[in-house]
């Protein structure tokens, strides 16, 4: 062939090939398999191919098309339920719910029984559902149930009875016991929705078939539900059953969660950061777990634990480092060991310095918890050990009594009352909504007074046994009452004291945490005895559906005996902090007046607790 005819022949190839390659890929895209003309079946197969490719616009062109070929009622049941599944397919409920009702009336003219008809009254309800309307949706899955579904169908039917049911129980909300049901014998209880272990739900109610029905029956499950900490939405009603039975049935809203945080502070000690992870319901029994870490230019901490119904295990490490000061009133610096101690920068404001020194501790250990006692009044014990290795170096003066090791193993008992109803802070889960379910409950006013109490009881003790260089001993003991009112007011009480023999400086017991001061001072006292005591009033200033901005004012004291002479401790102040409900840690600044070193502290916090 000659290279003019070879040439003019590639030519016309690429301008057919360019050609082709022009033509809109839609046009291929929406061509139907098969040819335009046909018959039903061979659109109802086209239909299913691409139904199962997600191919629904194409779908539902073949769809109209067999619609307009459909010759018995098989054939339109089977097109109205196709039409209906696209149609869901890309959310149009309306348009899926009409065809779906379409065939539903179809069979029931023509008295069809059948998978085809369970899958038409089952679509029938999820669109129902998709809008909201929840009593028809549940009445027609009912239906579908009726109409002899395979065992595999059945099943999932049956699932969307269950959420059907589920969403017209929590849309109704709490009820208080049907007339009809009261003192009625429970009959029944129906429990949807949960993802915790149904048989561990029901431990936690305060009835069980066979019991009486009581007129706050259901407000007490509501509380025991709440008190978990772990539901979203929680409603729970009950109906008349027969003569002298009643149904109570429960719909709640859980899941699980697993969170990375990170969080700041800072104070007038200086900054630190970190970050803790935290997961709950991960088994299906209400458990949960921590790890966090965190560090400051003065030293880092670590912590795992986990709980459940009043176990816990908790495993700890730590190194700090610090510089402190004692002065010639036997106090020494503040800062909670974890930080830079706030009369570093002026220390002669607050008197004259006796000894400067520098201070490491390192330290790990372990606690184990466990339940003595349940209901409302709880009691629980709890045992561990903590490893200590103190090192002490002489910047001015002479350095403390007591570096070495300074391990110790600990027994307690913990116990506690409430006065009902849900309301607990703290909890990482509620960034996805988990444990507001009483979101509602907490922005009433309370009809009376609410009160609960705390308390514990340590002992302390260190020996060649427990690996200390070391003989000595501690108590210490804790309470706290409060009483809340009105617009969630509350005024509390708190005490501690302690005592110890043979104790090494750095185990001497402060006017601090161990005599239950909550305010934020540059020094602290400390003796082989103290005794503490701190009064509290809370305001709350604003309180919608989003958070809380809440003011809290106190005033407290502390004594501390070493060598025989008392040394006191006292301060007043106030905090102003904003919580949002679904971000359970504050936003806010707290003020101490220390009444003995004449100064103010304050503190600021990002992700701090206060």
């Amino acid at each position: 062939m000659p290279k003019t005819s070879r040439a003019f022949l590639a030519a016309a190839a690429i301008l057919l090939l360019g050609g082709c390659a022009s033509v809109d890929k839609a046009v291929f895209a929406t061509q139907p398999r098969h040819a335009a003309e046909g018959p039903i079946a061979m659109r109802l197969s086209n239909a299913d191919q691409y139904l199962d490719q997600d191919k629904l616009p194409e779908a539902i062109q073949e769809l109209r098309a067999a619609e307009a070929l459909a010759s018995s009622d098989q054939d339109m049941l089977r097109v109205e339920e196709a039409l209906g599944r696209a149609f869901a397919g890309i959310r149009d409920w309306r348009q899926a719910q009409d065809h779906y009702a379409k065939g539903v009336e179809l069979a029931r003219l023509t008295g069809a029984k059948g998978e085809l008809v369970a899958d038409l009254q089952a679509g029938l309800g999820l669109c129902l559902m998709k809008q909201s309307q929840f009593s028809m949706a549940a009445a027609t899955v009912k239906e579908a149930l009726m109409t002899g579904p395979s065992p595999q169908k059945r099943k999932r039917i049956e699932g969307d009875l269950d959420q059907a049911l589920l969403e017209e129980g929590l849309a109704k909300g709490n009820l208080q016991v049907a007339p009809g049901a009261q003192a009625s014998r429970i009959r029944r209880i129906v429990v949807l929705g949960n993802r915790i272990e149904l048989s561990y739900l029901r431990g936690k109610l305060p009835f069980k078939e066979g019991d009486i029905l009581k007129p706050d029956s259901l407000q007490k499950a509501r509380e025991r539900l709440y008190a978990m900490g772990l539901f979203k939405k929680v409603a729970v009603s009950s109906a008349p059953a027969g003569r002298g039975e009643a149904d109570v049935s429960i719909f709640v809203r859980d899941g699980w969660y697993l969170i990375p945080f990170p969080f700041y502070m800072g104070d007038s000690g200086g900054s630190r950061g970190g970050a803790f992870i935290s997961g709950r319901n991960i088994l299906r029994r209400n458990e949960s777990f921590t790890l966090v870490g965190m560090g400051s230019k003065t030293g880092l901490r670590g912590m795992a634990g986990a709980h459940w119904e009043g176990w816990s295990a908790n495993l700890f490490f730590s190194r700090q480092d610090s510089v402190e000061r004692l002065y010639t009133d036997d106090a020494v610096s503040a800062g909670g060991g974890f930080g830079t101690p706030p009369d570093a920068q002026h220390p002669a404001k607050y008197g004259t310095v006796i000894s400067e020194y520098s201070k490491r501790v390192n330290g790990a250990g372990f606690s184990l918890g466990f339940p003595l006692a349940a209901g409302r009044a709880r009691l629980s014990g709890e045992f561990g050990w903590d490893f200590q290795q103190i090192a002490y170096g002489a910047l001015q003066g002479l350095p403390p009594v007591g570096a070495g090791h300074n391990s110790k193993a600990h027994v307690g008992l913990r116990g506690g009352a409430s006065g009902g109803g849900g309301g607990g802070f703290g909890d990482l889960g509620a960034i996805l909504g988990y444990g507001l379910a009483d979101i509602e409950e907490r922005l009433k006013p309370l009809a009376k007074p609410r009160y609960s109490w705390s308390g514990s009881m340590s002992l302390y003790g260190a020996a060649q046994a427990t690996g200390s260089d070391y003989y000595f001993w501690y108590g210490l003991a804790e309470t706290e009452a409060s009483v809340t009112w009105g617009r969630r007011e509350k005024a509390s009480l708190r005490m501690a004291a302690g005592h110890g023999g043979g104790l090494p400086d750095h185990q001497l017991l402060n006017t601090g945490e161990d005599a239950g001061l909550q305010g934020g001072y540059a020094r602290q006292h400390r003796g082989r005895g103290v005794l503490g005591a701190s009064v509290s009033y809370s305001y709350p200033f604003w309180m919608t559906r989003k958070g809380m901005l809440q003011g809290m004012l106190f005033a407290e004291g502390a004594l501390a005996w070493l060598y025989g002479r008392p040394r006191q401790k006292t301060g007043a102040g106030f905090s102003v902090f904003y919580r949002f409900w679904r971000f359970p840690i504050p936003f806010g600044i707290s003020y101490t007046y220390s009444g003995d070193n004449a100064d103010a502290q304050v503190s600021a916090a990002i992700g701090g607790r206060f």
